[in-house]
């Protein structure tokens, strides 16, 4: 078998060696039809989006609702912030997390005298809900 020389061998393509060819091979889509199969055995049928995609959607994927707060809602908010946010974890909720809080507390201070009053716990979920809110977290504040 003759060997090549260097000088005789193609020059490498630059586009085939640059990182992002060799991150992402060029594939070929499959026909529209066809199967495959992922690597977690999942089986996927390949469509042509233009033909099976066209028209109007079915029924079942049409939003109906009209916008805004529901009937609930603007019954029970008043004038007060409180009473919207008791929309999100109602007073049940509430006194369930302050009943677990203090007994978590008390298990890990060996029956310490210590409570949390419900204001302090919801002044705590409102500056919590407030800081994913407004995305505080990029910011360094929560």
């Amino acid at each position: 078998m003759p060997a090549t020389s260097p000088a005789s061998a193609p020059a490498p393509d630059p586009a085939a060696t640059s990182p992002e060819a060799a991150a992402s091979p060029a594939v070929a889509p499959a026909p529209p039809g066809t199967q495959e199969a992922g690597n977690d055995g999942t089986v996927w049928n390949t469509i042509n989006p233009g033909v099976e995609a066209a028209g109007r959607r079915g029924e079942h994927n049409i939003l109906r609702e009209v916008p805004g707060p529901t009937a609930y809602a603007k019954r029970n908010i008043d004038e007060s912030a409180l009473s919207a946010f008791h929309l999100l974890i109602d007073m049940h909720t509430l006194h369930h997390i302050q009943r677990c809080t203090e007994a978590e507390a008390h298990r890990q201070l060996q029956d310490d005298p210590w409570s949390m009053p419900l204001e302090e716990l919801e002044a705590f979920l409102a500056l919590v809900y407030a800081c994913g809110a407004f995305g505080a977290r990029s910011l360094g504040y929560c």
